[in-house]
């Protein structure tokens, strides 16, 4: 089960603290005002200075904000001076707040990014602010409307969902030196330096100095049909996730567009584009922040707080990866699939496996020979432990090669349990049956207003030990509340070994985000959950499997099927008992240590280095 801190927050009460937050740090009111009992809170929040209210330890209060010259497309003298204080001021402050060595302080500077836009959205949501509806120039697409959303103007008077684009250009010196989120693919447009002066009332050209050089390219959104960009954004480097790379490097010259995430400070309105400033950009790529995931999450133990803005980026990375291979702008052939991924590094797994299956039977052949070379052997014992010896690799071997021919046979829930430092942050695809739904709503700005699901999935070598899956989004007509749901797949992203507590003891667990699961019930499945009531008669897959199930065999069949109709019912009810024996076995074996069987003959795959395991040679 996931911490109750991400599960049983209220909405209401959120966004009531959100308010008490805005009261308690608002500029004071005139005293006549002070007095009034019962005024209502859009109108007390209307006095409120935005311009001296800062959220976060990212949010920056500057004395030049006033300089920027919103909706001008070029930066002035003046701009450029405010624009390098801007960049100064955000470097002191980062070191300020990481110069705290206490577990919270990356969480806390991560997290600071997504303070502004949820506040100024609780303001919208109580009627405190006013944003319009803004219209584009002719012949561009307009970027505020959703890709589904039809083609029609949106009116003037106001907007029907909180748009952090829209509330930019409504009032763009509100956000000089706040903190943003946003995604998209950006696309280099130029090399740009930010020059700092040592004399203000000089001309800039004259008083120029050493800068900072940061590249500029425009951002356009996922789902957007055209290539109209909503920001200008400027970086000075790039947080690779993809293993071919370095992880941050300057922006490569041989690279014109990269699908990123961005968390940075707006500028200035340029032209009706924010100009975002970030320290460096994220890519978005088929491979999760895989270095981050190692460096930040916190293994063995619970979902904590220092771990939940990394918790919550993973998820949506998954997400914008699928968005960005439905993107128009893209060829969704040249990007690999998730599953496909976890395929590749299966393989890269099983061959990492084989590496230390040959070298350590090199090691313990020589090891036998030291002992024949001692005399610590006699020859005939000698050549009896190197048959078997030999016996037990070319064993190893044919699994292996099993193995690497189909995936599938592969033990990839015995490996992941028992060696989690080698998966954590990569993807990796489980098949089985699910036994525990549980839907609550998503506490990030990521996800506002939307549920996770977390599911329980049992594989065939997992025995009585769960994985943890996490997603946004289930099939539809999705039976939740079955006891039993077959035909489970999933490629997620191994985050890390989870702690739950069992009835009696605490357990471990491998905890998977996935962007989304796969349900492939057979017609008798989905016609038996029907019968029960876990799906409805009239949804479409019941209705499917009905057609399927009356385009079968005609009336010469019929005496067959009334003849293995007491087959299927024997069949049934055996398999009913068989459930409740398992779900018996299964309460009493969740309170025990897991134990995973070695055998050469099994189905599964155990550690394939340990080949020796077991046997006296």
């Amino acid at each position: 089960m996931l911490p109750h801190h991400l599960i049983n927050q209220h909405p209401r009460l959120r966004r009531h603290l959100l308010l008490l937050v805005f009261l308690n740090l608002m500029v004071m009111l005139p005293a006549s005002a002070a007095g009034q009992v019962g005024q209502k809170n859009a109108a007390v929040l209307n006095r409120f200075n935005w311009a001296t209210y800062q959220t976060s330890p990212a949010d920056l209060i500057l004395e030049t904000a006033s300089a920027f010259r919103h909706r001008a497309p070029h930066l002035d003298y003046q701009e450029r001076v405010a624009y390098r204080e801007l960049l100064d001021e955000i470097s002191l402050r980062r070191q300020e707040v990481l110069a705290n060595q206490t577990d919270g302080a990356t969480a806390a500077w991560e997290a600071a990014f997504y303070r502004f836009e949820e506040l100024r959205k609780t303001a919208w949501e109580e009627g405190a602010l006013t944003i319009s509806g803004v219209q584009t120039e002719a012949g561009l697409s307009d970027p505020f409307r959703d890709a589904d959303e039809a083609a029609e103007t949106i009116s003037s008077e106001g907007i029907r969902a909180y748009s952090l684009f829209a509330d930019i250009r409504n009032h763009p010196e509100h956000f000089v030196g706040r903190p943003v989120v946003m995604r998209g693919i950006m696309r280099r447009r130029e090399t740009v330096t930010i020059q700092s002066s040592s004399d203000r009332d000089r001309r800039f050209e004259v008083a120029e100095r050493e800068g900072t050089t940061v590249t500029r390219g425009e951002l356009i959104p996922f789902g957007n049909s055209s290539d109209a960009p909503i920001a200008l954004v400027d970086t000075s480097a790039v947080e690779f996730t993809s293993t071919r790379r370095p992880a941050t490097t300057p922006w490569p010259s041989n690279t014109q567009s990269l699908p990123v995430l961005v968390k940075g400070w707006v500028v200035k309105l340029w032209d009706h584009k924010p100009l975002i400033y970030c320290q460096s950009v994220r890519e978005i790529s088929v491979q999760p922040p895989r270095e981050l995931i190692r460096q930040f999450a916190v293994d063995n133990g619970p979902l904590v707080d220092q771990e939940s803005w990394l918790y919550y980026e993973t998820l949506a990375s998954l997400q914008d990866y699928e968005d960005l291979r439905r993107s128009p702008l893209v060829k969704a052939d040249r990007l690999p699939s998730h599953f496909e991924a976890a395929d590749r590094f299966i393989a890269s797994r099983l061959t990492k496996l084989r590496t230390d299956m040959a070298t350590k039977a090199v090691a313990d052949g020589d090891a036998l020979q030291k002992q024949f070379d001692n005399g610590q052997l006699t020859r005939e014992q000698f050549q009896t432990r190197r048959k078997r010896l030999d016996q037990i690799w070319r064993q190893r071997e044919s699994r292996y090669e099993a193995n690497a021919k189909d995936h599938r046979r592969f033990g990839t829930f015995v490996d992941l349990f028992t060696n989690p430092e080698e998966w954590q942050g990569h993807l990796v695809t489980l098949r089985g049956h699910v036994r525990h739904v549980l839907s609550y709503p998503a506490r990030h700005p990521e996800f506002a207003g939307e549920y996770l699901h977390e599911l329980w999935l049992y594989t065939e070598d997992s025995q009585s030990n769960p994985a943890v899956i996490v997603t946004p989004s289930l099939p539809e007509d999705f039976p939740t509340e079955s006891d039993v749901i077959d035909h489970v797949s999933v490629t997620g992203c191994f985050f890390k070994s989870y702690v739950y507590r069992g009835q009696e003891t605490r357990r471990i667990a491998p905890l998977i985000l996935a962007n989304r699961v796969h349900w492939s019930p057979t017609d008798d499945q989905i016609l038996s959950l029907a019968d029960t009531g876990h799906l409805k008669s009239g949804s479409t897959l019941v209705e499917r499997a009905r057609q399927r199930r009356s385009d079968g065999p005609g009336g010469m069949a019929l005496l067959l099927v009334s003849f293995g109709a007491m087959l299927t019912i024997m069949i049934l009810w055996g398999r009913s008992q068989r459930e409740r024996r398992d779900r018996r076995n299964l309460l009493k074996r969740m309170n025990g240590p897991p134990v995973f069987e070695s055998s050469l003959d099994g189905d599964y795959a155990p550690r394939l280095s340990d080949y020796t395991a077991g046997y006296d040679l």
